[in-house]
């Protein structure tokens, strides 16, 4: 049965128009989740059970409900789902990640529909807008329920909607007003600032804290004694410790199936492969996923973070960003999970280090919301900024060209095969390398968004524009995150060892394209460093060089970015 022949036995009728509903409630992409709150309040105790919904994460982040709702009867509230080719046909999104918001998107729908909800499901070539549009005047509804929309994008044309009722989004840590809070108007951010307030407020990897009379706290201590442990988190893979992804992979099923065979036909010239599509797609293979990461991996995940490998390019990374994103996990459930692993490991010959539980934690109430906050509140500069001025068009060899540089090319063919890489091989050697070409940081933004499975507008512009490239001119890093091939050799050895370039190179004709990009980029930049009040060994090592040295550099910097165009 056609996935469409399924859905349309749980469609409102249309000669009883609005009549039998009470309650429209549009559903976007990135929030299929039980606890949206404004699906959580109509589930029994025993559904929420069933879905192993966690309590502590519904009292904290279900409180805001209309109470009204509660009354309605399931079979006269309907959920809207919109499936807009609009989107598709704006870029040339990975098929996989087209397969994984579609199927997912499928799946919730269907899992409400069995559950009593009346489902609509609409197919069309509008935006989200202009479809729900079509659907109010259709129906004649007066008013259409919606979490606030994160990505701008898809935001922007409901502006015009008043029809249109949205709440606080219950799906994230921390609201735009808790982060003003933090920092107030012309204050500088701080990712650890952030990171800390967070951590109090949930009550997350602390000591006693101390307290005056009444109550009043005055100070917390965390656990171990220090707020970040990721000075323990910089080895690089000795193949020491085995990684068992093989069990977490999911097969496909029918929708699924429909849904692959659905952008292969449509969508032939997107970009990345199609083959062994095994990301979950519904709650259950999601929770499966954590349960995967917290009993397998997160043991060595702080010690291998940044470690960089051809042979286990996901080392002990969770692979859970996507699945967050969506909805099908909340952030909160996965920390407390986590959490939870740690403690019933404690003092045990499988004890978790630490460093491994603080180092993931921090990720997500960390720099997940801080850079989604970031973003929100400088919005139109992200959209615009290029502080360094850089405008050269993103070279072939990240749409698969062979470039014979091997860290480039096995982590491109690594995304397109997959639509994923993890973090470090993004920002060290992608994010790292179109920076020292001098690539527009828009266009590899774009190419990011793309490319990417985890990648919407709200998480990877700031971590491109921002982090990657500095185009943001510090609003969230103190400097350019920049390397010679050193870093990714001692990081990711087996690169280097079977590159054609040679890692330690400089100005010979085989020598790695990073070094001489790295130092004629820190030449070009001097009055930068000098402003941050940087003279480290990079600076001081450029200026111990002579005038010829420095030519010699800056021509072959300049041959190498016109050879790699």
């Amino acid at each position: 049965m056609s996935f469409y022949s399924l859905i349309r036995k749980f469609h409102p009728s249309k000669s009883k128009k609005s009549v039998t509903i009470d309650r429209w409630i549009f559903v976007p992409f990135d929030q299929i989740s039980f606890y949206n709150q404004l699906i959580f309040p109509y589930l029994t105790n025993a559904e929420k059970s069933n879905l192993d919904l966690d309590d502590k994460v519904s009292t904290l982040f279900t409180q805001q409900q209309d109470s009204n709702s509660r009354a309605n009867k399931r079979e006269s509230i309907c959920f809207l789902f919109v499936e807009t080719s609009a989107k598709p046909n704006r870029r040339a999104y990975h098929k996989q990640k087209l397969v994984l918001l579609l199927s997912a998107m499928r799946h919730f729908a269907k899992q409400l529909g069995e559950m009593g909800f009346q489902i609509l499901y609409q197919f069309s070539e509008l935006d989200y807008a202009a479809c729900l549009l079509e659907i109010k005047n259709e129906f004649a509804i007066h008013e259409i329920h919606c979490l606030e929309i994160q990505e701008p994008e898809v935001a922007q044309p409901f502006e015009a909607c008043k029809w249109m009722k949205f709440q606080p989004n219950n799906l994230y840590l921390c609201s735009r007003d808790e982060f003003r809070e933090i920092f107030p108007k012309g204050s500088k951010y701080l990712h650890e600032t952030f990171y800390r307030k967070m951590r109090i407020k949930f009550q997350l990897l602390l000591e006693d804290s101390k307290q005056e009379n009444k109550g009043k706290t005055i100070s917390y201590k965390p656990l171990g004694g220090k707020w970040n442990l990721d000075h323990e988190n910089r080895s690089n893979w000795k193949k020491a410790d085995p990684i068992p992804y093989s069990q977490a992979w999911v097969k496909l099923d029918e929708i699924s199936k429909e849904v692959v065979e659905l952008i292969s036909k449509r969508y032939p010239k997107s970009f990345g492969s199609l083959e062994n599509f095994q990301w979950p797609v519904d709650r259950k293979e999601a929770l499966h996923w954590l349960g995967h990461f917290a009993r397998n991996l997160l043991i060595h995940f702080g010690k291998y973070e940044d470690a960089m490998s051809i042979e286990e390019p996901y080392l002990f990374h969770s692979l859970l960003s996507p699945l967050i994103h969506l909805g099908l996990l909340h952030p909160y459930e996965v920390v407390l999970f986590c959490v939870k692993e740690y403690e019933l490991r404690y003092n045990t010959s499988e004890e978790i280090p630490l460093a491994s539980l603080e180092g993931f934690i921090r990720q997500i109430i960390g720099w997940r919301e801080y850079m989604r906050l970031i973003f929100l509140e400088n919005e139109m500069n992200y959209k615009k900024a290029n502080s360094l001025k850089h405008k050269n068009p993103l070279p072939g060899l990240y749409w698969g060209k062979n470039s014979g540089l091997k860290c480039l090319d096995s982590t491109v063919e690594l995304v397109i095969k997959r639509g994923y890489s993890h973090h470090i091989t993004r920002l060290m050697v992608l994010s790292n390398f179109a920076n020292l070409m001098l690539v527009d940081p828009h266009e590899l933004n774009e190419w990011f968004w793309i490319a990417y499975i985890d990648a919407f507008e709200w998480v990877v512009t700031p971590n491109v524009v921002g982090m990657g490239t500095y185009a943001d001119g510090g609003i969230c890093a103190t400097k350019p995150y920049i390397s010679s091939a050193n870093y990714i050799k001692k990081m990711g050895p087996e690169y280097c060892k079977s590159c054609k370039y040679k890692a330690t190179g400089l100005l010979e004709e085989d020598a790695c394209p990073f070094n001489a990009l790295y130092w004629d980029f820190i030449g070009r930049n001097l009055e930068l460093y000098k402003k941050q009040g940087r003279v480290d060994f990079a600076v001081s090592r450029w200026n111990s060089f002579d005038k010829e040295k420095k030519q010699q550099i800056s021509l072959k910097a300049n041959q190498i970015r016109s050879e790699f165009q």
